[in-house]
């Protein structure tokens, strides 16, 4: 019995280290949003922002005893992210949805 099996793009290096810390992360802290068009946007948790994230992506990098030169900067982990994950966007918090009591 054959299976079947999900086709993926191959990508190495320095994007490839992005892309797959980008899939998980935001496979563990986004909320999945059904969207009007039948499409799945996934929301980044208030508290965070795209800088955050990179932030958080240096430091796992670093972990990993990357050199900096191997690690993407801000614009070319926006690039990445604006590319590979354009269903996850970020959301700004409203003063008429805090509560305030």
């Amino acid at each position: 019995m054959e299976h079947a099996r999900k086709a993926e793009k191959f990508i190495s290096g320095k994007r490839g280290n992005a892309v797959s810390f980008m899939r998980q992360f935001f496979e563990d802290v986004c909320d999945r949003m059904p969207s009007g068009d039948m499409s799945e946007r996934w929301h980044l948790p208030i508290s965070l922002s795209k800088k955050d994230v990179h932030g958080t992506y240096v430091n796992w990098c670093k972990g990993f005893k990357e050199s900096d030169d191997d690690i993407p900067s801000y614009s070319y982990f926006l690039d990445v992210w604006s590319k590979e994950f354009d269903h996850v966007i970020t959301v700004c918090a409203s003063a008429f949805q805090t509560c305030t009591t």
